[in-house]
């Protein structure tokens, strides 16, 4: 049983080390890949489908964009609606990563009734014993608590909107969500100024087409 412990205990640690270690690999690789350069096609000039991106905080944004989009997408179908979460700072992001694994190694270490101090020589605190007595409690309390940490350090407060990579609106500079009609508003001024390719409300589309429904 000693031997058992001992192993499932090394196992969480080469788990955890080598899931850093791969988190630290893929953000060098990132910053070291370089601009791979791109030509463009000789095409015939097709009309361009003008673009609405949400970018918003991974807590609580997501039904504003839902709405929103639903509300955009009634009044200009031929727009390509796209939604995705705003990246955190890097540190944070790699923060939240290690707060996941530990949380899952101590968790992994009370479902097995590991107790790793005495192998360090270290005297058993008091709460790995209350760990240990109280599995179901204290997992419980742990994936919550280890979740809210996660959730804060992922939570930017972002809602940012860009109309084909130009923005258009963010809350991180006015301090709150745009409502509808401002929204529509902002849509109308950019379509007005859209080249002679590119779609707008005053074109001719073919009225069985399906709408560019919302997509995140």
């Amino acid at each position: 049983m000693e031997r058992l412990a001992i192993y499932l205990f090394a196992s969480a640690i080469v788990f955890g080390i080598l899931t850093l270690r791969d988190m630290a690999d893929v953000a060098e690789t990132d910053d070291s890949k370089e601009p791979v350069k791109e030509f463009p096609e000789l095409k015939d000039a097709q009309p361009v489908v003008p673009t609405l991106r949400f970018q918003y905080c991974v807590s609580g944004y997501r039904r504003a964009y839902e709405e929103l989009a639903h509300i955009v997408v009634q009044r200009y179908p031929i727009l390509n609606i796209e939604g995705t979460t705003y990246p955190p700072p890097q540190w944070r992001a790699f923060a939240a990563k290690i707060v996941t694994t530990l949380k899952f190694l101590f968790l992994a270490l009370v479902i097995a009734g590991i107790n790793p101090f005495p192998y360090f020589g270290l005297g058993t605190p008091n709460f790995m014993t209350y760990a240990n007595e109280n599995k179901v409690s204290v997992c419980l309390m742990c994936f919550f608590i280890g979740g809210l940490i996660e959730g804060q350090l992922l939570s930017t407060g972002a809602f940012e909107i860009s109309f084909n990579d130009i923005p258009v609106w963010s809350k991180l500079q006015s301090n709150r969500l745009p409502q509808p009609q401002e929204l529509l508003s902002i849509i109308d001024a950019h379509l007005q100024f859209q080249t002679p390719g590119s779609a707008s409300p005053g074109m001719s589309f073919n009225s069985n087409s399906n709408p560019h429904m919302p997509r995140s």
